[in-house]
């Protein structure tokens, strides 16, 4: 082999070498942005959760405020039902007639 092609091979070799670097620098970049791209998720994602865990959070209270207000309505209720048929027992007693409006 001439010294010619022994050097062309060479050149050959070196800019394949070169070629294969300038491309794993490339993707080496890429990594480190993909790399960037999913903290910025997890981040996003973990910034999500917290926000749910708030509102299931918020959520309970205000269902236990609404179950103690319907407690409330009910007891109320009750109450009134109670006045309702303690008159009514009365007006028997006393022999009153009950008058509907």
């Amino acid at each position: 082999m001439e010294d010619s092609q022994v050097l062309r091979k060479i050149k050959n070799i070196d800019s394949l070498i070169s070629q294969e670097t300038v491309d794993i620098e490339n993707l080496r970049k890429l990594l480190e942005s993909k790399w960037e791209e999913i903290k910025v998720l997890e981040s996003t994602i973990q910034e999500k959760v917290e926000n749910l865990e708030s509102l299931q959070k918020s959520q309970h209270a205000y269902e236990e405020i609404l179950l103690k207000e319907a407690d409330r309505a009910i007891a109320e209720q009750n109450t009134i039902k109670n006045r309702i048929n303690s008159r009514r027992e009365r007006r028997k007693q006393l022999e009153i007639p009950y008058k509907k409006k």
